[in-house]
């Protein structure tokens, strides 16, 4: 009920209704600095990321990291880690699909403990394509 917007990929599927809960902060975060302007901090850090920009007190990578699954390779092409603790850390991906059919993507499968922000470019690949996603975590 802050007013903010969210951005929603709905597949018409025949499975019984869901219900979507938008949670705020979690309870492990509750230690955590909670800085004004939260939801401006990430935004503004993603479009640095986005934009490949130098960023003060900030040390970034380009060494590659991969992965797989069953459709997707996921390579990790740059990570931009803190000098100071509890500051947002970012990673960009580039997820390609490796099988032989349209693949959907979903941020949810990316979330884990410290997540703050999955974006993805695109979240329908067809084979063999692939799109960029950017990761915001906080790293104690």
């Amino acid at each position: 009920s802050s007013g903010a917007t969210f951005k929603m990929l709905l597949i018409p599927r025949n499975i019984p209704d869901e219900q979507i809960f938008l949670v705020e902060q979690s309870v492990k975060d509750s230690e955590l600095k909670v800085y004004d302007k939260y939801r401006d901090r990430i935004i503004s850090f993603y479009k640095t990321l986005y934009l490949g920009k130098i960023v003060d007190d900030y040390k970034i990578s380009y060494r590659k990291k991969r992965s797989s699954s069953k459709n997707f390779k996921v390579t990790r092409i740059a990570s931009y880690k803190p000098e100071k603790a509890n500051d947002f850390y970012g990673e960009i991906f580039e997820v390609k699909n490796k099988s032989k059919d349209i693949q959907l993507i979903e941020a949810k499968d990316f979330y884990q403990s410290g997540v703050r922000a999955v974006k993805l470019n695109s979240h329908i690949l067809k084979p063999k394509e692939t799109t960029k996603m950017y990761i915001i975590s906080i790293k104690n």
